[in-house]
């Protein structure tokens, strides 16, 4: 009940005065992205806002990108910068270095941006608390049914957990492929660093307890391409897993700072994103013995009654945060505009087999932060895919 007020409630920015129109440097970090980079910024130069310019990072690759990028700079808003591969951290500062922007857009190079979503990340930042603001990021590629699982767990992660953690300032990670940061907020500290896998995530731990507001701006969407194979899914989530205990670990400082994030997003990430996902399928075994006991143990009058008194509490108690979820989800469909409420009938497939997939990455990356090291870029398969014009069609 708390959580849905906070959801509630969740407020509107007044927009910039119309002569108020900071610098703005969209950052494309590249590495191995032939396919998707030409697309992305094809939709950026078509952006409304008036005062910005895209600075292009090709990190190394061993494909075409920088080519593909050289195809389109020769519209003055396009600088292009190709360095040895030192990962996303070093193209990210490599932007900062070489940009007097007031303001810096960083996306990932299968990103598309909407026209006007520029314009609603940068009314935020006329609060001068305000270091960065989470755009909407919206699965675009929707063409089977592990990518439609995926476009769920967005919406619901989005239109419900992230408003209420914009409600009590405690975001915990501004996406890679849509986010907005003040630039002097990312130079006061330290900018990007190459401490975990998830350099988004660092990052906007390391502005909010810099003292900097980190907010959510629904009205700013972007697509991004979903994994379409449950190899590429897993593969990107081991990523992401392994960078956020890395991120928890890294600022574990903040729970004594007592700042919101240190108070609200790191425990609810260690207990639920984590401890859940190892107990997870304990639950399910004891349940599933429960139910066998019942059906084929003793059939007494006494021993079934006994096996419905046990099975029933467990049961209720098993079912009642799936039920909650199924509220939760849609509540987000019906709050998104965009959204139809008839994907809610893949709740059950997401529940009950996706969000197993998604606790096995957990698991695995928690051994190898016990075991090993993970590091690099991660495995892409990109499509050539104008995903604006698949969300219009």
């Amino acid at each position: 009940v708390f959580i849905l007020s906070l959801v509630v409630r969740h407020r509107k920015i007044t927009p910039l005065d119309t002569h108020d129109r900071p610098k703005v440097a969209f950052v494309v970090p590249a590495y191995n992205e032939e396919d998707a980079v030409g697309n992305c910024l094809k939709t950026l130069l078509k952006c409304t806002y008036e005062n910005f310019e895209i600075i292009v990072v090709d990190d190394g690759s061993t494909d075409d990108t920088f080519e593909e990028v050289q195809k389109l700079s020769t519209d003055r808003r396009v600088r292009v910068f190709a360095q040895l591969n030192h990962g996303k951290w070093g193209a990210l500062n490599t932007a900062i270095r070489n940009t007097d922007a007031e303001i810096l857009v960083c996306i990932d190079a299968d990103t598309q941006v909407r026209p006007d979503a520029l314009g609603h990340l940068v009314k935020h930042f006329s609060n001068p608390r305000v270091g960065a603001v989470a755009g909407k990021v919206v699965v675009g590629n929707r063409v089977n049914l592990l990518t439609r699982l995926q476009a769920l767990e967005y919406v619901t992660a989005q239109n419900f957990e992230r408003r209420a953690h914009d409600s009590l300032n405690s975001m915990l990670v501004v996406p890679g492929a849509l986010g907005a940061w003040r630039t002097d907020a990312l130079r006061a500290v330290g900018m990007y660093s190459a401490d975990t896998v998830t350099e988004d995530a660092d990052m906007t731990v390391a502005v909010s307890r810099a003292g900097y507001r980190i907010t959510y701006e629904d009205e700013a969407v972007a697509y991004t391409e979903a994994p379409e194979t449950v190899r590429l899914l897993l593969s990107q989530r081991l990523r992401w897993s392994f960078g956020m205990f890395q991120t928890a670990w890294k600022h574990k400082g903040a729970i004594r700072e007592r700042v919101p994030v240190g108070l609200v997003s790191i425990p609810d990430l260690v207990i639920f994103g984590y401890l859940y996902a190892l107990l997870a399928p304990v639950a399910d075994f004891f349940l599933l013995l429960l139910a066998w006991n019942h059906v084929f143990g003793p059939p007494s009058d006494l021993a079934v009654g006994g096996g419905l008194m046990a099975v029933a509490p467990v049961a209720f108690a098993y079912l009642a945060l799936p039920l909650f979820e199924l509220f939760v989800a849609g509540y987000a469909l019906r709050a998104d505009k965009q959204e139809s409420m008839w994907m809610l009938l893949l709740f059950p497939v997401q529940r009950f087999v996706y969000r197993q997939l998604l606790y096995s990455s957990v698991r695995r990356a928690l051994l190898r932060a016990v075991m090993g090291s993970f590091t690099g870029w991660g495995i892409k398969k990109r499509m050539r895919r104008d995903l604006l014009a698949m969300q219009e069609g």
